[in-house]
């Protein structure tokens, strides 16, 4: 994890950005767009989906080390 997010940020909305990672491990485009959905509800962030990430508050653009353990264990 990188400490400022807006070095990280090559999408035009925060589902694209959070979709590009499922897509780089082979997910199909559903399958990726079903795992993002589910994260940015697990991490406070449903209906941001279309929003520019760029929009989004510092902390909003963060995903603290407790929420991506907790998502990766619950999807394991």
């Amino acid at each position: 994890m990188f400490q400022n997010p807006n070095d990280q940020i090559f999408k035009n909305t925060v589902l694209d950005e959070v979709m590009f990672g499922p897509l780089q491990i082979g997910m199909s485009k559903k399958q990726a767009k079903e795992v993002a959905l589910k994260a940015l509800d697990m991490v406070g962030l449903k209906g941001a989906e279309k929003i520019n990430p760029y929009e989004l508050g510092y902390r909003d653009a963060l995903l603290s080390p407790e929420e991506f353990v907790a998502y990766k264990k619950a999807n394991a």
